[in-house]
């Protein structure tokens, strides 16, 4: 099972036409649960076509002015936070229906742009990529059909971006060019459209044809005080330019005075929708469609307690950190050290309501593994994440405590019932591992008696300080029905 939600462990064998495969041995991890009981929710309402919850209009809230900076600008630690985004690929062949202007290269590279366009199909710009020299495979030359009229010839070509420090130039065998900024239009309200600066990034691949992608020129930045404790903000676009800011896919970074952040900077995560400790005090966020202005929301509801048990087994470390997902948006556990590290606890007191698992980490001892949102039925069949049961019940009074004192179920994927297996063909056999009571698959279980904490350099360019383990490994033999062992191997977990 990868390291992420829903992966799944593979093994390969070969398949006989007259056997019917028995998967005899399988040397499993076991952890374990115990359940919680009911109650009741927060008010919550969903700004219309931004797909972001947020409290009721009369809630209490702080506002927070925010100004427009520089990416280039902002506080480097939080800057990779706003570098992702949709890449589109290039072509050697031109469209038929684009007007092109002259170019000086003997062999342009050609594509589309794509950008979210509000509630309707995405609007796609075509692009091309030129040099001013007629160089061969080398651009410093850029055409973007800015209005979407299909004619690149009365946008002004942008060149090489002049000054691009602070922004990634390279990673491992990818080089990366930005050009100045061009300015796209993008839905704000009912037929109200304004235009966004964007960094084009084009990455320049050894092995395959280079890729143009956007991110947004600025952030917003701004500062509050909660509980004593001040907090930088800074707000912009994360994976994708949607125009309007406040949507559950804006990225919200917030750090404090002393270094650290609240919530786990540089992951999904840092969105600006979901509930995250302020000091101790929970906080729900959203902002004005600009950006402008910030709203925090406390929490004024009940507490309950979420526990992190051992089930009796003696263990040295407990700690858990991630999402938990609920009507009411999500709530991250957890934040980041200065030195990029994501630390959890093993004890958290959260607004009451039922949860499941978005993405959860869990160190138990020596083990750690992660709770997905997903599962599978008994067919091996997965299960959405919106139909799953949310069974981590907080309620006032009664701590939820999560102990895995429970047996797993062991669930075969594939091959699927009923697959018929052809002499000589190769099998994938996949296994997931679905706790009983929470109902959701676990992946990447690891051993952490062998973990490091070293210094990664991540796709986009930045460092980060991880500790990680070896994936555990066990036994899997499989079997015919006579008790002749057909193949034996491992089967890692992730």
């Amino acid at each position: 099972m990868g390291n992420r939600p829903g992966s799944r462990t593979y093994l390969y064998v070969l398949a006989e036409l007259s056997c019917l495969l028995l998967v005899a041995g399988l040397v499993l991890l076991y952890v374990h649960h115990r359940g919680g009981s009911a109650g009741r929710n927060a008010t919550t309402a969903v700004v219309k076509g931004s797909g972001l919850p947020v409290p009721a209009e009369d809630a209490a809230r702080l506002t927070v002015l925010l100004e427009e900076v520089p990416l280039q600008k902002v506080d480097e630690s939080v800057r990779y936070s706003f570098l992702g985004g949709y890449s589109a690929s290039t072509d050697s062949g031109s469209y038929s229906d684009v007007n092109y202007p002259v170019f000086r290269s003997a062999a342009p590279r050609y594509g589309q742009a794509q950008f979210d366009d509000g509630d309707g199909p995405p609007r796609r710009l075509h692009f091309a990529l030129d040099h001013s020299e007629g160089a061969p495979g080398a651009y410093n030359l850029l055409h973007l059909d800015e209005e979407g009229d299909c004619d690149l010839r009365n946008n002004a070509p942008r060149h090489l971006l002049q000054d691009p420090n602070g922004l990634p130039q390279a990673y491992a065998d990818i080089d990366t060019i930005w050009f100045e900024p061009v300015r796209v239009s993008f839905p704000f309200a009912l037929g109200d459209r304004h235009p966004i600066e964007l960094l084009p990034r084009l990455w320049l691949y050894q092995d395959r044809s280079p890729r143009l992608g956007f991110v947004a020129a600025k952030v917003r930045r701004g500062e509050f005080a909660i509980d004593g404790k001040t907090y930088k903000a800074f707000l912009g676009y994360g994976y994708a330019v949607t125009g309007r800011l406040d949507s559950a896919f804006s990225t919200l970074c917030l750090r404090r005075e002393d270094g650290e952040y609240a919530g786990l900077l540089g992951t999904a995560m840092d969105r600006l929708g979901g509930r995250r400790s302020l000091g101790g005090q929970w906080c729900q966020f959203s902002c004005s469609p600009t950006g402008d202005q910030l709203f925090v929301y406390p929490y004024q509801g009940p507490l309950g307690v979420l526990q992190l048990g051992a089930d009796g087994r003696h263990v040295k470390r407990l700690e858990m950190f991630g999402e938990l997902s609920t009507a009411q948006g999500r709530l991250t556990l957890g934040h980041t050290l200065e030195n990029g590290l994501l630390q959890g606890a093993d004890r958290y007191e959260i607004p009451v309501g039922d949860y499941s698992s978005a993405f959860l980490v869990v160190r138990l001892g020596d083990t750690m593994f992660s709770l997905s949102p997903d599962s599978y039925d008994q067919e091996g069949r997965r299960i959405e994440r919106e139909r799953g049961a949310r069974k981590i019940r907080i309620r006032e009074k009664k701590p939820f405590v999560l102990d895995f004192s429970d047996k797993l179920r062991v669930v075969f994927v594939g091959p699927s019932k009923g697959s018929r297996l052809a002499l000589g063909a190769q099998v994938r056999v996949e296994a997931v591992l679905v706790d009983r009571s929470l109902d959701v698959a676990l992946a990447g279980v690891s051993d952490m008696t062998q973990s490091e904490i070293k210094t990664v350099t991540m796709a986009d360019g930045r460092k980060r300080m991880m500790e990680s383990g070896p994936p555990l490994q066990p036994k899997v033999i499989v079997k015919r029905a006579n008790g002749q062992i057909v193949a034996e191997g491992v089967m890692p977990f992730g």
